[in-house]
C-alpha cells in the first residue's frame, strides 16, 4: 500500500490516471473524498495534515508514502510530524515534495522550511526521496486575465529566465519514485528542458492568439504591492519578491536533466501554451 498526500494539488490531479494505471494499491489522504474520484485500485482516506491523528492513522500498514502538503508559517513542524509519524508506522519509503533551491540559508522563507523538513527526512533514518520542482508552467494561469484584458504580463523578474516546468512532469517522477527501485537517497531537482524569460513567454503567447501581448516589469515594491493587495499574505509577497530577485540575477535558469533522464523528455512549454491557450483567451 502506498499513501498518497496531495493528490486534489496540481501535481496530484496529473498522479491520479498513473495510480489508475498501475497494479499497486494506494490510499489517499483527503480532506474531502467527496471531491476525488478514486480508481478502483485507491482508497479514500479523510484527513489532514493538521490532524495528527489522522495522519497516523493514514500511515498504518502503508509500505511508502508521497508527502505533499502546503507551506505557510508553522508548517515546517507538520511536515516534521508527518515524517515522524511515517517512521513510527513502519513506513518503509517517503517520497517528498520540496523546492528548487531548498536551504537553510535562503532569503525565502519558503525554501528555508522546506530545508528544514528535508534535513528532518534525511536524518530520520527512513529510506527518502527528495522532489525539487522550480517554478511550475501553472503558475502561469495566473497571468491569464491580465493577458486577456490588457495583453500583458506583469512581473518583477527582469530579463531572468526560468526553466518552467508542467505539474505533470512532476507527478511523471514521483510516480517513478514511488513504484520503480532505484531512487533511494536521491534528491532530483526537477525542471523543464529549456529557460525562458517571461518577455519570452508573451512572446510565445503574442504568436499563439494572434494578437500582442507584452511582458510589463515592475519595481519589486510595486509588485509586491499589487500582490499584497489582490489578497496575497505579506510573508509570501515577501517570497516572491525574492523570487524575482533571484531569478532577475539569473540564479533561476539552470536547467536539471532529471525529467528527461526519468521520463525521457519534459513537456514544453510551447506544448503548454497550446494545451491551455483557452485560458488565456478573450
Amino acid at each position: 500500500m502506498i499513501l498518497i498526500t496531495g493528490i486534489t494539488g496540481k501535481i496530484g490531479q496529473n498522479l491520479l490516471p498513473l495510480l489508475a494505471s498501475s497494479t499497486e494499491k494506494f490510499r489517499l489522504l483527503v480532506r474531502d473524498p467527496s471531491k476525488v474520484k478514486a480508481p478502483a485500485n485507491a482508497e479514500l482516506f479523510k484527513g489532514d495534515l493538521s490532524d495528527a491523528a489522522s495522519v497516523s492513522a493514514a500511515m498504518q500498514g502503508v509500505s511508502k508514502a508521497f508527502l505533499v502538503f502546503g507551506s505557510f508559517p508553522g508548517s515546517a513542524k507538520l511536515h516534521d510530524d508527518a515524517i515522524d509519524a511515517a517512521k513510527k508506522a513502519g513506513v518503509s519509503h517517503v517520497v517528498r515534495l520540496s523546492v528548487n533551491g531548498a536551504d537553510a540559508n535562503s532569503p525565502v522563507q519558503l525554501a528555508r522550511w522546506h530545508a528544514q523538513s528535508d534535513a528532518h527526512l534525511q536524518a530520520s533514518g527512513l529510506t527518502w526521496t527528495i522532489l525539487r520542482p522550480g517554478a511550475f508552467m501553472q503558475n502561469l494561469l495566473g497571468s491569464a486575465a491580465t493577458v486577456k484584458g490588457d495583453g500583458v504580463i506583469y512581473g518583477s523578474s527582469g530579463e531572468g529566465k526560468v526553466p518552467f516546468i508542467d505539474a505533470a512532469d512532476i507527478a511523471g517522477v514521483a510516480f517513478k519514485a514511488l513504484t520503480t527501485p532505484g531512487h533511494e537517497g536521491k534528491i532530483y531537482p526537477l525542471t523543464g528542458d529549456v529557460a525562458h524569460s517571461y518577455a519570452e513567454v508573451a512572446a510565445k503567447l503574442s504568436s499563439l492568439l494572434g494578437k500582442p501581448v507584452k511582458y510589463v516589469n515592475l519595481p519589486h515594491e510595486q509588485f509586491k504591492a499589487a500582490v499584497v493587495s489582490a489578497g496575497v499574505p505579506e510573508w509570501l509577497a515577501s517570497d516572491y519578491v525574492a523570487m524575482n530577485q533571484a531569478t532577475a540575477a539569473g540564479f533561476m535558469a539552470p536547467v536539471a536533466p532529471a525529467v528527461s533522464q526519468l521520463l525521457g523528455r519534459a513537456r514544453t512549454l510551447d506544448q503548454f501554451l497550446t494545451a491551455h491557450l483557452g485560458a488565456f483567451k478573450a
